[in-house]
């Protein structure tokens, strides 16, 4: 059977993926001048960070370890442990998701989903249930409250990920 494991203390981790914006504002604070990589949806154009048109609420993706290492420390944070993760997407209900064992495209974003950024990746708490344009969402909260868990774009944890405990 599978083991079960304990995290036997509190932590915080934030409710929704890091959004273009949220890193821009990083990248001003942190490197004025331009110097740092920047997202996929982000650039220098010499005198400034820019934001693609239409993607400031969309999650900050192509972010290498190091600089969302940074990102975290610079505001007093940390990376997630692998298990931390974990249990915050589906907390020890034992799913495969945060919302239960299926998943459609009314609940995340994935290759040929069918969301109206098919393909792409969609704005940062997008599944909440809500109709958008013609579009149904299914509200895709795990236990704790965190939304885009599942799908989207990957989110790095402090570790390397290994096949372990479940919840």
């Amino acid at each position: 059977g599978d083991t079960v494991l304990n995290i036997d203390y509190d932590y915080e981790i934030m409710k929704y993926e890091v959004t273009n914006t949220e890193f821009v504002i990083y990248l001003f604070d942190a490197f004025p001048e331009g110097s740092e990589p920047t997202g996929d949806r982000i650039s220098w154009n010499g005198t400034t960070y820019v934001v693609d048109e239409g993607y400031g609420n969309h999650p900050v993706a192509h972010v290498d370890w190091d600089t969302a290492n940074l990102f975290a420390e610079h505001y007093g944070m940390r990376l997630p442990t692998e298990h931390e993760w974990e249990k915050a997407a589906r907390g020890n209900t034992g799913y495969n998701y945060p919302w239960g064992n299926g998943i459609t495209g009314s609940y995340a974003n994935y290759v040929d989903s069918g969301d109206p950024w098919d393909n792409g990746t969609t704005p940062v708490g997008f599944y909440n249930g809500q109709e958008y344009e013609g579009y149904q969402t299914s509200n895709g909260p795990s236990p704790y409250g965190t939304y885009d868990m599942s799908g989207n774009v990957w989110e790095w944890t402090v570790g390397v990920w290994t096949e372990g405990p479940s919840w």
